[in-house]
C-alpha cells in the first residue's frame, strides 16, 4: 500500500528521519520508513525499490553523510529517473547541516532544518510539507526609511558594533566632529 511519504537517509542521520516521519504522522500522514516498517527476513532491495516506485514522495535527508554512503546515492538517482520518465513522484529535499547540494539536487529548493530549534523546526516542516505560504503575519519594516526621528544625543542606535563608547574627554576638533556627526 503506498504511503504519502517514504524517508531516504543515511544511518548516521537516522534519529533526523525518526524526528521527521513522527512529526509526518502525528499530522496524520502515512509514512514508510525502513527501521519501523522493514522486519527481519524482508528483502531489503525489494523493500526499497518498491519504496521509491509507490510512494507518493519521496524526502531526502540532506547532509554530508547522505552523499558519501554508496546506497543513498542510488536512492535519490532513482527517484530523479523516475521523475524525469515522467512519474508521479514528488521529491522534497530537507537539509540538516551545512551541506549544500550539487548537481541535480542543486536545482530543488530543500527544507531547511539546519540551526533551528525544534519548534521552529516542525513549524518550518509543516508549513513547507502543506505547502502554505511563508507571508509574515505582521508587516515587514520598511526598508527604505532608516529612522524615523532623530536619536537622543549620547545615546547608541539600536544596533551597535563599535566595541567602544563615546570617549567624552576627547576635546578639540569640533568642526571635524559636527561634520562627522
Amino acid at each position: 500500500m503506498p504511503h504519502d511519504f517514504f524517508i531516504s537517509y543515511t544511518r548516521r542521520d537516522l534519529a533526523w528521519a525518526e524526528w521527521i516521519a513522527w512529526q509526518l504522522e502525528h499530522e496524520n500522514y502515512s509514512v514508510e520508513l525502513d527501521v519501523w516498517d522493514w522486519h527481519a527476513g524482508d528483502n531489503f532491495i525489494n523493500k526499497m525499490n518498491r519504496a521509491l516506485i509507490d510512494n507518493k514522495c519521496i524526502i531526502i535527508v540532506l547532509s554530508r553523510a547522505y552523499f558519501s554512503s554508496v546506497y543513498t546515492n542510488a536512492e535519490w538517482t532513482a527517484v530523479l529517473a523516475q521523475i524525469f520518465a515522467g512519474g508521479d513522484c514528488r521529491l522534497i529535499t530537507l537539509r540538516i547541516d551545512d551541506y549544500e547540494p550539487q548537481g541535480l539536487l542543486k536545482a530543488y529548493v530543500f527544507i531547511d532544518l539546519h540551526g533551528v530549534k525544534e519548534n521552529q523546526a516542525r513549524e518550518i516542516l509543516m508549513k513547507q510539507i502543506k505547502g502554505e505560504r511563508g507571508k509574515p503575519s505582521t508587516s515587514p519594516h520598511f526598508p527604505g526609511q532608516l529612522t524615523t526621528q532623530p536619536r537622543f544625543p549620547g545615546v547608541l542606535p539600536p544596533v551597535c558594533n563599535v566595541p567602544f563608547l563615546r570617549n567624552n574627554t576627547f576635546t578639540g576638533r569640533e568642526e571635524i566632529l559636527t561634520t562627522l556627526d
